[in-house]
């Protein structure tokens, strides 16, 4: 699919818009233990988690066929906040641009 589309298919049952506005945060970071609903992370920092989703350690390829991306995505691949908190003077052609590049991915 990605190869005919850009697109990585997906089920989405709202999550990719939570992590979008913020509501849910995706935390890149490597676990060292699990205690109930504690996490510690390998780095000494813990946190406690209603629910925890494991990844596969997906990686996106769109840094290497979409140029001066610098301001849709984090150099982790993780998208950068939608209009307006991105930089400015990229206003619609870029919000235009991520929205089609994103519908349909599970990234973060």
């Amino acid at each position: 699919m990605k190869i005919n589309s850009s697109k990585y298919p997906t089920i989405d049952v709202g999550t990719c818009s939570k992590i979008k506005s913020g509501e849910i945060q995706v935390l890149p970071a490597e676990i060292g233990s699990i205690r109930g609903s504690d996490v510690e992370l390998k780095k000494g920092k813990s946190y406690q988690f209603e629910s925890i989703v494991f990844c596969t350690g997906f990686k996106t390829s769109t840094s290497l066929w979409l140029k001066a991306d610098d301001y849709l995505l984090k150099e982790d691949g993780i998208p950068r906040p939608s209009s307006p908190n991105h930089s400015k003077g990229q206003k619609v052609w870029s919000q235009n641009l991520f929205n089609h590049l994103s519908s349909g991915y599970l990234l973060h």
